[in-house]
């Protein structure tokens, strides 16, 4: 057997090891057995240490190769982890050795032996600390990670035998499959300790995510829990709420880079409110030329039996470019796509606008003015290439009924220009009976509105978290912030959540 069989044995025997210990974390959750009802729980740090040590190992394991990025986090839960299983009440050395024929965890009806008591605290945290040391740096200098390893491996075998929960698991994992195994399906209040822990609380919301994808099969966005992972030690000492705060930064941060626009957002000191500032031209005269040439075109067209009407989607997007974004080689870009895209289908597809000259000049022109932007501005050509590998995904009905209710709050806390945007980009994308539908608006969130609209959001948030003052009037506060249950900064942290929905990373 070659070095390289032997690696890929070790990896998957690891990842098992892995995955033995989420799964018996995730049916006891921090819950332990208790004598005559009394609970014994986890303290939040001490759970919070076991999570950072499986989301940390989880990002170590799928790239490996990438260990010396993540060194520090995994020396820091190596330390961390054992002294707050120690020190934890709940864990403590006494109820390792108590006994009892039949007790009860409470909150979740799980019933469980002294056997588990180990298995529940120490013995997950055994297991998942001899898997962390065997990726410290000391152990791969001495040539001993791999007793660690395979010590991890032997304790996680024995963590999901006899567990009250183990045969309505294995249940469940039979009789469902990888595309229809969800938690809906599994009585998870009784069962999945850790979901039951995490309940509503909002701080506990990204774990319940985290938790809740690998059960379904379906895990975070990889790149996602490696920054996680990779969160500075003072905040994971300051606990779930600065945790949950810095992962709402990082998912802010991490939308405006999967949807980059060549803009900047800032605050208007003068109003206080939002305004997006593009980047310069950096050719003039060139998208003069460019928008000239569009403009004469559309006048052709809707000067003759062309099939274009004054008040079509078509037009009026054409109209925004020549006015509202003729400075504004991104937004232009990103609308000029979208028009040469339902022009191109129009004319040689649907056969809804006939093939003609004038027809065909107006695409041809607008074709154009879309690859004399991208040669240019190479931002906005490297924004595009970049929008071009995201696979865009439908809203919920949920993500739909909160836009609406935000799209009111958006305009409220912005300048006209970018309030007008939002009030012309989130009914396209909620483009169902909520609000009018726009003439021909596709199925899927478009890729312009979709760009504009959650990368701005992304933006807002990150300006309003660095401290700027946003105007949040006392009419946006009780009539329009107060019964959705956000603040302002919370509202733009939800929109956060959706823009990551659409494009698959929750």
């Amino acid at each position: 057997m070659d070095d390289v069989d032997t690696y890929d044995i070790i990896l998957a025997r690891d990842r098992l090891t892995w995955e033995h210990i989420a799964f018996a974390f995730a049916l006891a959750g921090p819950y332990g057995v208790a004598r005559n009802g009394e609970p014994q729980k986890l303290s939040e740090r001490t759970s919070l240490s076991l999570l950072r040590s499986l989301i940390t190992t989880h990002a170590v394991l799928h790239a490996p190769d990438a260990l010396g990025a993540l060194l520090n986090a995994i020396e820091t839960c190596y330390q961390t982890l054992p002294r707050n299983l120690v020190n934890d009440h709940a864990s403590s050395a006494k109820h390792r050795s108590e006994s009892s024929d039949d007790w009860t965890l409470p909150s979740v009806n799980i019933k469980s032996t002294v056997t588990i008591t180990s298995g529940i605290f120490f013995g997950i945290g055994d297991a998942l600390g001899s898997l962390v040391a065997s990726f410290t740096k000391l152990q791969f200098e001495q040539g001993s990670r791999e007793v660690y390893a395979k010590s991890a491996h032997v304790g996680s075998r024995e963590l999901l035998r006899g567990h009250g929960s183990s045969e309505s698991f294995q249940r469940w994992l039979v009789r469902s499959s990888d595309q229809t195994r969800s938690i809906g399906k599994f009585d998870f209040n009784t069962s999945f300790g850790i979901l039951h822990y995490f309940g509503e609380d909002k701080e506990w919301q990204f774990w319940r995510d985290w938790y809740q994808g690998l059960l379904n099969g379906k895990p975070l966005d990889w790149e996602l829990q490696r920054r996680v992972a990779l969160i500075d030690d003072t905040i994971w000492d300051a606990g779930p709420e600065a945790v949950a705060k810095e992962i709402e930064r990082i998912q802010a941060e991490m939308l405006a880079e999967k949807l980059p626009m060549a803009e900047r957002i800032e605050v208007n000191p003068e109003t206080g409110k939002f305004r997006a500032i593009a980047n310069p031209v950096e050719n003039p005269t060139t998208l003069s030329a460019l928008l000239s040439q569009i403009e004469d075109a559309l006048e052709d067209c809707l000067g003759g039996h062309n099939g274009l009407a004054e008040h079509s989607g078509t037009v009026k997007k054409l109209n925004r470019v020549l006015t509202k974004y003729k400075n504004d080689p991104q937004n232009a870009e990103l609308t000029l796509t979208r028009v040469a895209g339902s022009l191109r289908s129009q004319i040689h597809d649907t056969r809804e606008l006939p093939d003609n000259e004038d027809n065909l000049a107006l695409l041809n022109a607008v074709e154009e003015g879309v690859h004399g932007i991208r040669a240019n501005h190479p931002e906005v050509a490297k924004n595009r290439e970049q929008l071009a590998q995201q696979a865009l995904q439908a809203l919920a009905p949920e993500d739909k009924e909160l836009l609406q209710q935000a799209l009111p709050v958006l305009a409220e806390i912005s300048e006209p220009e970018l309030a007008d945007d939002f009030e012309a980009d989130i009914p396209e994308l909620i483009n169902d009976a909520l609000l009018p539908l726009p003439n021909g608006a596709p199925p899927l969130p478009n890729a312009d509105a979709t760009t504009r609209v959650f990368s701005r959001v992304s933006k807002m948030a990150i300006a309003t978290e660095k401290g700027a003052q946003v105007f949040d009037s006392k009419e946006i506060k009780t009539a329009r912030l107060a019964h959705l249950g956000y603040t302002a900064l919370e509202l733009l942290y939800a929109l956060v959540q959706v823009g990551l929905r659409i494009l698959g990373v929750l």
